[in-house]
């Protein structure tokens, strides 16, 4: 994801009010340190004294003139549509500083957190906890105003992941539906089509509901409910199939479509030519 200001080299007071001095140097110093295996240093609503809980995790750390980047990772949903509605307006770096006896690696500014300011922070349960000394030496925090700029980056980036997301669920949705029969291979692109508009109108709030309810939910209800119509077991038996044509012919039902019947018939013919049962020449037809 595209990275968020942090912090800018230069004169100015921490959060205690008093003066502190991080030169250009010192950033850069703070980026080489930086290693997630040492220290990871967490995404947290304001600047937490214990045990509260992580948002997200800064991947790593790049400098852009004077001023300190951060790169967010395993971010939170609850948390992303928080900052993608505005709720946060300020971030707040919290440095260790090279003396600091917590120091993860002394000698070196570290960056500790990243706190974002102005809004409560959600009830999630589940998020790993970074642990934070509620008396911790040589560690100073500051905030920075967060630009516009970088909310719209953050907004962006949230919408790609949720899209990422879903189109990921709607494929593995799809391929499942397949699996057990009750869609054809070839309405695969179809299905998902549908599926994906179906989630679009959702998110534009196009059909209403009862609450709790979606017309993604319901499209996936009715494929869902759809009869088997592959079996992937052999209707005939050698016991009732023609001499010397075991396992390569099957009844078929009146309604059953032309797709269907070819896709069989493809099926039996890679079962003969590769010595292999249904489900795995089913399987090797659709690779």
């Amino acid at each position: 994801m595209k990275q968020i200001e942090i912090f800018k080299a230069g004169k100015r007071p921490d959060a205690s009010g008093q003066m502190i001095e991080i030169k250009l140097n010192d950033l850069v110093q703070a980026v080489t340190a930086y290693n997630p295996d040492l220290h990871e240093a967490p995404a947290v609503i304001g600047h937490p004294k214990d045990n509260a809980p992580a948002y997200a995790w800064v991947k790593g750390l790049n400098i852009e003139g004077d001023t300190l980047k951060a790169e967010l990772t395993q971010i939170d949903p609850n948390f992303a549509e928080m900052v993608e509605s505005g709720r946060f307006k300020k971030v707040s770096a919290s440095f260790y500083l090279a003396d600091s006896p917590h120091n993860p690696k002394p000698g070196y500014l570290y960056l500790r957190h990243v706190g974002f300011l102005g809004a409560m922070p959600p009830a999630v349960k589940g998020l790993r906890n970074p642990e934070f000394s509620d008396n911790e030496d040589g560690v100073v925090n500051f905030a920075v105003s967060l630009e516009e700029d970088e909310i719209t980056a953050l907004r962006a980036e949230i919408a790609r992941l949720k899209a990422e997301s879903v189109q990921k669920d709607t494929l593995e949705f799809t391929e499942g539906l397949i699996k057990a029969g009750r869609l054809a291979p070839i309405a695969r692109e179809k299905a998902v089509e549908i599926l994906n508009y179906a989630e679009e109108c959702d998110q534009a709030g196009v059909i209403n509901f009862n609450e709790g309810e979606s017309l993604a939910q319901k499209v996936r209800e009715f494929l869902s409910l759809q009869p088997q119509i592959i079996q992937f077991s052999e209707i005939a038996t050698k016991e009732n199939a023609p001499s010397g044509q075991a396992n390569d012919w099957a009844e078929y039902s009146e309604h059953t479509p032309a797709e269907m019947i070819m896709l069989d018939q493809r099926i039996r013919q890679c079962m003969r030519e590769n010595h292999v049962d249904y489900k795995t020449a089913f399987d090797l037809i659709h690779k």
